[in-house]
């Protein structure tokens, strides 16, 4: 950023579309302040610069109810589990990160037109309703400019969890013998980081996080193998399998973990794991071939024709959202999540269907194609046509 201010909170604007469910002031702040800093201090991450740790420390002492206790219980990761989201934003300032004046955190106009007409909704469905949040600018702004920055003592990361944790030989073994799991090593231990977090219930330095999280996930790892075999068009069905086997292979590898790590029971909790997995696949992006994850920066949604905003990192390995083009206030800030003329790798991996990709790939899949028909060139993921037209692509 241009300037360096006190981390904070913005006032919701008119302007944006959505409700607005980051607010200044608002009620006791939801975690312990006091002690963060000290959880913070005793985890693996880099340490902050002095001129960053001065700051953390004024963000901690600005709130005048730091001795206040979160709820004690652990994260409620059930499908119809509400998200904290307003806890969250007040950690992300209390830990350093830096927001462009209108950064908010809304839900999308149409989920909040349907909250609005349901006046009885059942947990899950109030769970589906929440779960779309999005971050939004209620002011311009100019491309080039930052519009957040993600300090590197609270980016999860796959390397340093083993770094940490100490490798696992057994897993690791058993992994790389399966083809869908081999180059998802960073992924994995991740997972076992964010389990780890999860044990540690409150007194863990991403608590407010880890509650701010969805609960409910319709990608590839959460469907049956009948849905993917009987239900959806070939590619996507083989996208999607490959994604709930990589669950199974990581699921059995996650027992060989120690103990002292993980208990037995954290371990063989199914929908547990299965939800962590969720989260890495669904949250994490790539940096110098780490997995890593970056809080806040994670809220971006995915822009599938002009995304407006970009990551990029710092020599520190600080994180920063930059805008790619000039946007105007009541603007929804979005990312790309992959290549918006794909829908199948999207919807296998974070579940969503993009209905403004301007194309998609082809439904039929051989499963023994000949010699001949590979020579020639044959690859389904390459099946390109659009949809508008039915022209296709002009590589077949």
């Amino acid at each position: 950023m241009n300037e360096r201010r006190k981390p904070g909170f913005t006032q919701p604007s008119s302007k944006v579309k959505g409700a607005v469910i980051s607010r200044k002031g608002g009620g006791h702040p939801s975690a312990d302040y006091e002690c963060l800093k000290a959880r913070f201090n005793r985890c693996h991450c880099p340490v902050l610069s002095s001129s960053q740790s001065k700051r953390f420390s004024t963000a901690l002492s600005s709130f005048p109810g730091a001795s206040s206790l979160i709820d004690s219980s652990f994260v409620d990761y059930s499908e119809g589990a509400s998200r904290d989201i307003a806890a969250m934003d007040e950690w992300a300032a209390a830990c350093g990160v830096q927001r462009s004046d209108g950064f908010q955190l809304v839900r999308e106009e149409e989920q909040q037109q349907q909250q609005q007409q349901q006046q009885q909704v059942s947990p899950l469905e109030q769970s589906t309703l929440e779960m779309n949040i999005g971050v939004a600018t209620s002011t311009d702004i100019s491309a080039g400019q930052a519009v957040l920055m993600v300090p590197n003592n609270m980016i999860l990361s796959g390397t340093q969890a083993r770094q940490e944790i100490g490798a696992v030989p057994v897993a690791e073994e058993l992994l790389a013998k399966l083809y869908t799991a081999q180059d998802h090593l960073p992924q994995f231990y991740l997972m076992v980081q964010i389990l780890k977090q999860y044990q540690m219930g409150p007194q863990s330095p991403w608590f407010p996080w880890l509650n701010s999280l969805p609960r409910y996930f319709s990608n590839g790892s959460s469907m049956t193998h009948f849905c993917c075999s009987e239900c959806l068009p070939p590619l996507v069905g083989n996208l999607a399998n490959q994604e709930r086997l990589r669950f199974i292979q990581f699921f059995k590898a996650l027992q060989f973990v120690d103990r002292n790590i993980l208990t037995e029971s954290t371990k063989g909790n199914r929908p547990l794991v299965k939800w962590v997995f969720a989260v890495v696949y669904t949250r994490c992006t790539t940096f110098q071939g780490d997995a890593v994850i970056v809080p806040m920066a994670d809220m971006f949604n995915h822009g599938s024709i002009q995304p407006n905003v970009e990551i990029q990192w710092d020599g520190d390995g600080n994180c920063y959202a930059v805008a790619t083009q000039d946007i105007p206030a009541g603007s929804s800030l979005r990312a790309c999540y992959g290549d918006p003329t794909n829908p199948s790798y999207l919807f296998a991996r974070y579940g969503f269907l993009d209905e403004s990709s301007p194309a998609t790939f082809c439904k039929i899949m051989i499963s023994n194609p000949s010699s001949e028909l590979l020579e020639m060139g044959y690859d389904p993921s390459r099946m390109l046509f659009y949809k508008d037209t039915g022209d296709v692509s002009q590589e077949w």
